[in-house]
């Protein structure tokens, strides 16, 4: 598969090593069911998903979508043996608005994950993983997703834009994750409605929470629903970045946190405290 020509090398190892598992996926059995029962009049309501991803974003205030993730390739463990269905009703109790849940080998993360914490929960639940395939969209909205993510640097703005309407399609939400001014402006030809900032540099690893707020003066018109995704651990953080995006004169909807949340909260009680803290409650 082409990826984009300034895609960062350690996104262009992570979709290299899962290109067979992508290549399988095309000769799925229960994946080609899937999409009879979707494309089948009498059963295409059963496969769309019941909540609002959008919605459950775009409501006054500010959202956290929690992540369930039990490792990274720059962190090593977070919480290697945890039980999603435990920590995602831990997250939903405490006031999330939205879970996303890692599904990527590189996390330790799988698909068992994803379902397991959809069928748990009542708030919508993303699935993040890089999704590069219309058959992986299928796939999440199989297993349970009623969002996804997409990355700009993987995909090309047209690329992208045919993802985000076969989402739709399917009922289902998005985010399209910028880190870059470039991606930003890449990402308008995608006519994105919710844009998500990584203040994180996939090609470093360095994190900078000001970059929500440099590149945000850049967004796609057709943005409503603005998340800023990594580099927070704490309220401050939080209240630096909403301050930095005010001063753009926008605002922030929703903050994904995974790290904070997984790692350093020995019990599901500091977990649910973590959580009403960096919503200020």
């Amino acid at each position: 598969m082409e990826l984009p020509r300034d895609c960062p090398d350690i996104l262009r190892r992570i979709v290299y090593d899962k290109t067979p598992e992508i290549e399988a996926l095309a000769h799925s059995e229960a994946l080609h069911a899937f999409k009879r029962a979707h494309d089948n009049p009498a059963t295409h309501d059963a496969c769309l998903p019941k909540r609002n991803f959008y919605g459950a974003l775009a409501k006054p205030g500010l959202h956290l979508i929690a992540e369930f993730k039990r490792a990274s390739p720059s962190k090593g463990d977070l919480r290697p043996n945890a039980d999603p269905v435990e920590i995602a009703l831990a997250y939903e109790r405490a006031g999330a608005s939205a879970i996303s849940v890692l599904t990527d080998a590189h996390f330790k993360g799988s698909l068992d994950d994803l379902k397991a914490v959809s069928e748990a929960v009542h708030i919508p639940v993303m699935r993040k993983d890089f999704i590069v395939t219309l058959d992986q969209i299928y796939e999440s909205r199989m297993y349970g997703a009623d969002a996804i993510l997409l990355i700009a640097a993987l995909l090309e703005p047209g690329l992208m834009h045919f993802m985000i309407t076969k989402a739709s399609e399917l009922g289902m939400g998005y985010i399209v994750e910028c880190h870059t001014t470039e991606e930003m402006i890449h990402s308008r030809l995608a006519y994105p409605v919710v844009v998500g900032i990584n203040n994180r540099d996939l090609r470093t690893f360095r994190e900078d929470k000001s970059t929500t707020a440099r590149i945000i003066p850049y967004a796609p018109e057709t943005a409503t629903v603005f998340v800023t995704e990594s580099a927070i651990r704490s309220r401050e953080d939080i209240e630096c970045i909403l301050a930095g995006v005010r001063a753009q004169g926008k605002e922030i909807n929703a903050m994904l946190v995974g790290e904070a949340l997984m790692k350093d909260t020995p019990t599901i009680a500091d977990i649910e405290a973590k959580v009403r803290y960096l919503l200020g409650r």
